[in-house]
């Protein structure tokens, strides 16, 4: 999709610092000048910045971990822009998606502008509504498809007139949708086209984004024609279900120069498979955080067959690392995005050993498992979790939904407190469950988690338990 007023360049906020970005024909080139790595927020598809025509940008970076010293180059398969960012944008959704043009003209008749000749000297127009709307049930809501023409006036020497310019087609959601779900969108939308037209080249000429909020900017999608974010079609998509010690780990994710589960288990299938190994996994655990169930995947092209990865990826890994399954799944499946439920525990013993001392919380006296679990109550729901991160999390949406949280006793001596999410920021399971024990033992208010969950006018100490108790504990699809 060509883009007329490309190239941009512009600023991406990342840790505090402005990073200079210049982006030509998907090519997108980030500069730094001070000589420190930054990392950018990799819980997100997509860094947010600023071009210097002051116009939001979101570009596409996918499950890629980006990190940038010096200069870094990107070659993007997407990028959004907003044009008039006065009011600022609302990346985090959007409730109508359009598409204008291409395939769309030809498949339907634009005929908005009717224009009859009584004589010689005169043209009369008549404009008339051509909309039509069909309401169904998509990806699990209600859903309006709108077909319309679009209408411009071109001025002349002789005046102006108005005529038919392209056919415009609109998907308007009861539910606000995700800004990575627009890539599907796209591709069933042009998957329809195809089954229509018998063919496989549809495309569109614009296609943008709109929040029923019209005050917030629209957002415009620029996609390669025919993008494939993986070359899906010579490419096997690999799940892999493993559990690990995170005791010695800098966290899951992949970081320069130190050792991570990621790294770990990326090291010996780039062996295996001779290729770069990107796994786009369920979570991201905190260095010291253990997992008893971690779910990624990984595309290769590999002619190894899929039952011996188990057995070389077993071999070769660390001890602390083991692999519970291997199997090839559909192409489109994701471990992070396919996700329904994540499951984290936390255990807490009164009961000291040090031979436990990397896998729970030691506490001075026992724990009455019902009082705390009243206190937890209070998290269970839709909430803006924005007071319940560290400072170097730089996810810009920080609304989660809690399904469900469970104090249990374990044993004579320890409990398992079990909290069920949708997913989770940067620290949250550790500063809730931190924030709910200093409840407990009455150092805060009994309202302090309301508080934190509704008011952001001002900073809250976060209270951190060790990241030794903490496991990763279930993902359910």
């Amino acid at each position: 999709m060509k883009d007329k007023k490309n190239p941009y360049t512009g600023i991406i906020p990342v840790e505090g610092a402005n990073i200079t970005f210049y982006l030509d024909n998907y090519m997108v080139t980030f500069m730094a000048t001070n000589h420190q790595i930054h990392q950018f927020d990799n819980d997100m598809e997509f860094v947010f910045g600023q071009t210097h025509g002051y116009q939001g940008i979101a570009i596409y970076k996918g499950d890629l971990s980006l990190s940038c010293d010096g200069a870094k180059k990107l070659n993007t398969c997407a990028y959004i822009i907003a044009p008039d960012n006065a009011l600022g944008v609302q990346w985090e959704s959007y409730d109508y998606i359009e598409f204008r043009g291409g395939t769309l003209d030809n498949l339907f008749f634009c005929n908005a502008v009717e224009h009859d000749n009584f004589d010689s000297k005169e043209i009369i127009f008549q404009i008339k509504d051509d909309t039509e709307s069909h309401n169904f049930f998509y990806e699990g809501n209600e859903c309006e498809l709108i077909i319309r023409s679009n209408i411009s006036e071109c001025i002349g020497l002789k005046g102006s007139k108005f005529v038919n310019e392209h056919i415009i087609l609109g998907l308007r959601f009861s539910v606000p949708q995700p800004l990575n779900s627009v890539f599907k969108h796209v591709s069933n939308i042009k998957k329809l086209l195809s089954f229509m037209t018998y063919r496989q080249n549809v495309g569109f000429d614009e296609i943008y984004m709109f929040h029923n909020e019209h005050r917030l900017s629209k957002m415009q999608l620029f996609i390669k024609e025919a993008t494939e974010y993986t070359n899906k079609d010579i490419m096997k998509n690999i799940k892999i279900e493993f559990r690990y010690d995170g005791s010695r780990y800098y966290g899951f994710q992949r970081q320069p120069n130190k050792i991570t589960v990621q790294g770990e288990i990326e090291k010996i299938l780039k062996i295996v498979t001779k290729e770069d190994i990107n796994l786009i996994s369920a979570g991201r655990t905190d260095r010291g955080v253990h997992a008893n169930q971690q779910v990624s995947n990984f595309y290769t092209s590999s002619s190894i067959p899929v039952g011996k990865y188990k057995y070389l990826l077993t071999r070769a890994l660390p001890k602390d690392i083991d692999i519970l399954s291997v199997e090839e799944v559909n192409e489109d499946f994701n471990a992070r995005h396919d996700a329904k439920m994540r499951e984290y525990v936390y255990i807490i013993s009164w009961e000291k050993n040090p031979f436990e001392a990397r896998y729970c919380k030691f506490v001075k006296e026992k724990i009455v498992a019902e009082k705390l679990e009243k206190i937890f109550s209070d998290f269970i729901g839709v909430h803006d979790f924005k007071n319940f991160r560290l400072s170097d999390c730089v996810s810009k949406v920080t609304i989660r939904e809690i399904y469900q949280i469970e104090v249990k006793y374990f044993g004579d001596s320890k409990i398992k407190i079990y909290i069920k999410g949708s997913a989770f920021l940067k620290s949250q399971v550790r500063i809730m469950v931190g924030t709910a024990l200093e409840i407990y033992y009455g150092r805060l208010p009994e309202n302090h988690i309301k508080l934190m969950l509704t008011d952001f006018t001002r900073e809250y100490k976060k209270n951190l338990v060790e990241a030794e108790g903490l496991y990763l504990n279930k993902i359910e699809y």
